[in-house]
């Protein structure tokens, strides 16, 4: 009887180690999601700052404009025909959270119409 409560308990240890691993994977995916979700959503609160800076600057509608962004601090304009490079001041986003780098635009530094 002893022996057998033994083979019972030796059996639901060998799957500890497999349960914990499992647990794991699962808390990193869930940790790579929040935190692409909360990169994504300073970005496109950023996208909308900008947006309203150049809608500011240029007196367009941001409905007439298409924005492509090459990095933080640079983008292309496209509207009406005409495109322009607009060149942002930008300063890095303060938060609790060190493990991401993001800057966020705070002004317009240049603005040079291309066609």
């Amino acid at each position: 009887m002893n022996n057998n409560k033994f083979k019972k308990y030796r059996f639901i240890f060998e799957y500890i180690p497999h349960i914990v691993i499992v647990i794991v994977i699962i808390m990193s995916v869930l940790f790579g999601i929040n935190y692409y979700n909360k990169k994504l959503q300073i970005e496109n609160k950023n996208f909308e700052k900008a947006e309203k800076l150049i809608e500011k600057e240029l007196g367009i509608n941001k409905k007439f404009m298409y924005i492509n962004f090459e990095d933080e601090s640079c983008g292309i304009v496209q509207t009406k025909g005409k495109e322009y490079k607009v060149i942002f001041y930008t300063q890095k986003i303060k938060d609790e959270k060190k493990w991401y780098e993001l800057y966020e635009p705070i002004g317009i530094k240049n603005i040079v119409q291309l066609k």
